[in-house]
């Protein structure tokens, strides 16, 4: 399954940026515009030729302010990354090169960066399950899928909460099956299948074993491959035709300046 979703996630943040970088630029320059147009236009005359540059205006400050939480919240997930990291440190009773196994009695396998980290009950589990957890998180991470989540987290933040909360869902449940799919290889579906359904109790922010299990069970034993959300198109197309209008209808209608 080719990864074109996290290509369009970038894609709509690059765009973003790039619209947010060019609205700044023109910033003092329609302010400049708007001073010496009102000072010779009557009011409704004024508003009427510099809708266009209010509406400029305003977006700017709103996407400003969005960009401004994502790096807030960017700061925050690192700093959750650093306290899970010595978590794991702490808890950590063997290592065998990328593979971390912590003490804790809940059955949990998650990827932690660059490595799997897996609990000790993980290995009390039958020859199947652990094969089915091993390849589901080698998958994760061969595809760099815990750096993709925290892109995703932190660049979709910039987007309304409607649009990333179900953006986010479907692009975890993307890389979830993207991971199934590379585990298949190596056990069978059936086997697979149970063991996601073993681990369906457990809880994480990170990509595994147990999330979207119902979604996933139809990806992985019927074939439906998941797709990516028209709502990524049309984001990505808007952003792109707003900045078409900017380029076209930087300046006001009244011709003063």
């Amino acid at each position: 399954m080719k990864d074109k979703y996290t290509f369009l996630i970038l894609l709509a943040v690059v765009a973003y940026i790039t619209l947010f970088m060019y609205l700044a630029d023109n910033i003092s320059f329609w302010l400049e515009d708007e001073k010496r147009c009102f000072e010779v236009m009557e009011f409704w005359s004024f508003l009427k030729n510099h809708t266009h540059i209010i509406l400029f205006q305003l977006l700017f400050l709103v996407m400003g302010f969005q960009l401004l939480k994502s790096l807030y919240t960017g700061l925050l997930e690192l700093k959750r990354l650093q306290e899970l990291s010595k978590v794991v440190e702490l808890l950590k009773v063997k290592t065998y090169k990328n593979l971390v196994v912590i003490d804790t009695n809940e059955k949990i396998a998650f990827n932690l960066l660059d490595k799997i980290v897996v609990s000790k009950p993980v290995l009390s589990m039958s020859k199947s399950d652990k094969r089915s957890i091993f390849f589901h998180e080698k998958g994760h991470l061969l595809s760099k899928d815990s750096f993709k989540i925290i892109f995703a987290k932190i660049g979709l933040l910039l987007f309304p909460n409607l649009i990333k909360e179900k953006l986010l869902k479907r692009y975890v449940l993307f890389l979830e099956a993207n991971a199934d799919r590379y585990a298949s290889r190596y056990v069978k579906k059936t086997d697979l299948a149970k063991t996601i359904l073993q681990l369906k109790s457990t809880n994480t922010h990170y990509p595994m074993a147990n999330n979207f299990t119902e979604e996933r069970l139809k990806v992985l034993l019927e074939g439906k491959t998941p797709r990516v959300p028209w709502s990524v198109y049309v984001l990505i197309g808007f952003l792109l035709a707003f900045f078409i209008l900017v380029l076209l209808y930087k300046t006001c209608f009244c011709g003063v300046m």
